[in-house]
This record gives structure tokens, C-alpha cells and sequence, in this order.
């Protein structure tokens, strides 16, 4: 499969994006109380864990923060401090 800029940069953002839904789905099942909120956040790690799995395989990069740019122009942040 062959990555345009604008197919790279999005999977090099959703990658980012996708783990941020995971830990905040990992935070709800350590401390939610409602099982329909449970099943939601369940389904979430399942399904975007996959994608993950699927983006890094096309050769996603993730760029540094949670969004990076998100401007979807192909400019790269620089990366932030730790």
C-alpha cells in the first residue's frame, strides 16, 4: 500500500487519538459504576486497540502530544518538552 501526506498524516494523528480513548475507557472501568457505561468502554479498548494495531502496520508515526498539529496540512510539531 502506498501513504499519500494526507493518508500519513492522518494516521500518524489517529494513532495519538486513539490511545488517549483507550486510557480514558481504562480509567472508567477502574472507577465507573454503570454497566451500560462499562460495555461502552470495553467496546472501545477492543475496537480501537485493533485500529491501532492496523495503523502501526501501515507505518503510522505518531507525532508528539495527544493531536499534534491535527491541521491535516502535513506541518509536523516540533516535539513538546517532557
Amino acid at each position: 500500500m502506498t501513504l499519500n501526506a494526507a493518508d500519513q498524516e492522518f494516521i500518524d494523528r489517529m494513532v495519538p487519538h486513539h490511545r488517549q480513548a483507550v486510557a480514558m475507557a481504562r480509567m472508567v472501568l477502574a472507577g465507573g459504576s454503570d454497566p451500560r457505561v462499562h460495555r461502552l468502554a470495553e467496546n472501545v479498548i477492543a475496537a480501537q486497540t485493533a485500529e491501532i494495531k492496523e495503523m502501526l502496520s501501515w507505518g503510522a508515526r505518531p507525532a508528539a502530544g495527544p493531536h499534534g498539529s491535527m491541521g491535516m496540512k502535513g506541518a509536523r510539531p516540533k516535539p513538546e518538552p517532557v
